[in-house]
């Protein structure tokens, strides 16, 4: 086995995608994040991403892991004892990682290796990852969707700090820099009702490699809650791309909220795997 550090981000993601498409679902986050540094490398600014790649003794590919600082390492499934040596290496080339995200129990197992830097390791988030092949729930036409755009801004920005104060965040909320370039990529969507008003908002990205779109930041507004809004919006944006452009909806939700979960299994949601990030209180 050989865990080798890329330099070359562009050859390092072009070895490492075609393993993570294999499980598209599993890894939508992750190939969300290599096929943007291939893309838009610049984004990344000062804070240049990092990538691993662990071949077996005949060279070929069995596993990676990335991270693009100041974010947590992200990595795919491989045996107990290669999660253990890929953590030795991720500390003597990144000594600064704060954080872990990954499937349990094996992100457990990196996060412990990891502790050899003295502090222990904290659970921050538990999540469930959900995937969706089959829509259940027809949509009623009750919203209207359409991207928010550059005058959406304030609006947006207030419900999405709103959204990572709800779901404990570990990074906060988004810096206005980084809305601007959603709103100008079209990643964010607004729910529009029959009386006008904006009620719901959420980001839905499409990895047309793998014919999977990618669901974050589902978000309405206290006093718009119960009336099934996430419901038909998501149900909406599934409905019109599932079966010609996408094969599978994924998303995440925490294992602390049972609303949303009772509505993603609704729609036709099954649970893919556990995801748990951990932490390091003195590196956060």
């Amino acid at each position: 086995m050989n865990i080798s550090y890329s330099h070359d981000l562009g050859l390092g993601i072009d070895r490492l995608v075609p393993l993570l498409t294999e499980q598209p679902i599993l890894y939508g986050q992750l190939l969300g994040i290599l096929l943007r540094i291939k893309r838009q490398p610049e984004l990344f600014g000062q804070g240049k991403p990092h990538i691993w790649l662990v071949e077996s003794e005949e060279g070929d590919l069995i596993g990676g892991a990335c991270r693009t600082p100041p974010y947590p390492l992200q990595f795919s499934l491989m045996k107990d004892d290669v999660l253990r040596n890929l953590a030795r290496r991720v500390l003597k080339d990144d000594p600064h990682c704060p954080s872990v995200i990954g499937p349990t129990p094996q992100v457990e197992i990196l996060a412990h290796t990891l502790e050899s830097r003295g502090a222990p390791a904290e659970v921050r988030l538990d999540m469930t990852l959900y995937g969706l092949t089959t829509l259940r729930m027809k949509p009623k036409g009750e919203l209207t969707l359409r991207k928010a755009e550059g005058a959406d801004f304030d609006l947006v920005s207030k419900w999405l700090h709103q959204f990572a104060i709800d779901c404990n965040l570990p990074d906060g909320p988004m810096a206005s820099e980084r809305i601007r370039r959603e709103l100008d990529e079209g990643r964010i969507d607004l729910g529009i009702n029959r009386a006008g008003k904006p009620v719901l908002m959420f980001k839905a990205i499409l990895l047309g490699e793998t014919r999977t779109l990618r669901v974050g930041a589902v978000y309405t507004p206290d006093e718009e809650r119960g009336k099934g809004y996430a419901s038909e919006g998501l149900a909406q944006v599934v409905n019109n791309l599932l079966g010609t452009h996408v094969d599978a909806v994924t998303l995440f939700a925490d294992k602390g909220n049972p609303i949303s979960n009772r509505m993603y299994l609704k729609l036709g949601f099954e649970q893919h795997a556990d995801i748990r990030m951990m932490t390091w209180a003195d590196r956060r």
